[in-house]
């Protein structure tokens, strides 16, 4: 591997990154190389984390589990195993 190529662009294999947001949480999977992904799937759950307190660094109970929640959701989806 070069210095040019990250880990993606040269085993061109499948990756599944999630992206953890204060209201929503993301999973996109994609094959291919960073500058020519293909998406396979993507999907969005509002999660709301924020609400309820996150201005004072409290993330609610409530808000914790719809979060640990969507994570077992995306693991147990079995498309992390794409």
């Amino acid at each position: 591997m070069t210095d040019k190529q990250t880990p993606s662009s040269a085993s061109h294999g499948t990756v599944a990154v999630m992206d953890l947001g204060t209201n929503t949480f993301h999973l996109l999977i994609a094959r291919g190389d960073a500058a020519n992904p293909e998406e396979l799937y993507h999907t969005t759950v509002p999660v709301r984390l924020g609400e309820g307190g996150i201005n004072n660094g409290i993330i609610q109970p409530a808000a914790y589990k719809r979060g640990i929640d969507t994570m077992v959701q995306f693991s147990a989806s079995g498309l992390l195993l794409v």
